[in-house]
């Protein structure tokens, strides 16, 4: 479902809502009303080369909402042009057919429901930190730097074709999954188990890659933004009840 315009407070997620199954603050009724005939007569009109004998598809664009704030929705904005949008396909009906139906759509989230819940995946890891040890580095040959190189399937690290130095690939914080093989390759060209390394990748501690992925439903930054409004509003509700304990 899309909301259209600012209906704050006319329309409210099912959390917030005190009906305890559905109400207008809540939920939504929408109504199909289709005839093959009737529609076939009215595209004929449009369009005389209307092929009469074709199935008709209803699609999300026949629902008739019964709140003008909230519309079906179709397609994602930035996948399909609005002026070639007929619509998700709901059923195909030939002649003599009609599909008449009411629907209600409520808002949840998806710690009631799967069908809620408009992330197909969501994955996180820690922001890889590649420091290259140069004064040791000086110290491999140009053959053992390469090694060092490719030990990692990930390819983090490079050779610069002019200067010989290693260094850090461009994307090497998103290709950052898997380093073990360049530890055991970093601790078996030491001279002395005591040296420093000549590469280390450790975790960042105060920074993180976040992935995710819609089902469709929602863009992924809505999803995100939706979520920190949601985690920011909890916040303030519990610093507000621990203000209302401060004050019994």
């Amino acid at each position: 479902m899309n909301r259209g315009g600012d209906c704050h407070g006319a329309f409210l997620p099912h959390r917030e809502c005190v009906c305890y199954e559905r109400c207008p603050r809540c939920s939504v009724e929408f109504e199909l009303d289709v005839e093959f005939d009737a529609a076939m007569r009215h595209s004929m009109q449009v369009n005389e080369e209307t092929d009469v004998l074709a199935p008709l598809t209803v699609t999300s664009r026949d629902l008739r909402s019964n709140n003008e704030n909230v519309q079906p929705a179709h397609f994602l904005h930035n996948e399909q042009d609005e002026s070639q949008d007929d619509g998700i396909a709901i059923v195909k009906m030939g002649a003599g057919q009609k599909l008449k139906l009411k629907a209600i759509a409520r808002m949840g989230i998806s710690k009631e429901h799967a069908k809620w819940c408009p992330v197909a995946v969501a994955t996180y890891r820690f922001w890889p930190i590649v420091t290259i040890n140069e004064e040791q580095m000086a110290t491999l040959t140009m053959e053992q730097k390469q090694e060092l190189v490719d030990s990692c399937s990930d390819r983090i690290l490079e050779i610069d074709p002019i200067s010989g130095m290693v260094q850090e690939a461009e994307d090497a914080w998103d290709k950052a999954t898997y380093t073990e093989d360049l530890k055991f390759v970093n601790d078996a060209l030491k001279k002395r188990p005591e040296d420093e390394d000549f590469v280390r990748v450790e975790p960042s501690k105060d920074r993180f890659i976040f992935s995710i992925e819609s089902t469709g439903a929602m863009d992924a930054d809505e999803i995100v933004l939706s979520a920190l409004r949601v985690l920011k509003d909890r916040m303030n509700y519990l610093a507000q009840e621990v203000e209302n304990l401060k004050e019994q």
